[in-house]
């Protein structure tokens, strides 16, 4: 069986990406860290789907899509261009 941090990597997760306790800080199981991998949208995929249904606000100079963490609650994703 591959670690929680493989299948996360292999499912395109960046490797700072945090999978192993919750917004709160409460650490999670091996076994609910393997669940939440296998019920998540991974980031090439929601990308693609940004980019296809806001492809307008895609382009440009600095107005590339990405996928970065709040500094104020952590576990939240924010979306920034």
């Amino acid at each position: 069986m591959l670690e929680s941090h493989e299948l996360f990597a292999a499912q395109g997760f960046p490797p700072e990406y945090i999978i192993s306790v919750d917004a709160d800080g409460k650490k999670y199981s091996k076994k609910d860290q393997i669940a939440r991998c296998g019920n998540a949208v991974p980031p090439p995929f929601s990308k693609a789907l940004v980019k296809s249904n806001l492809g307008h606000l895609c382009v440009g100079a600095g107005r590339s899509l990405s996928l970065e963490r709040y500094h104020v609650e952590p576990g939240q994703l924010a979306f920034s261009m």
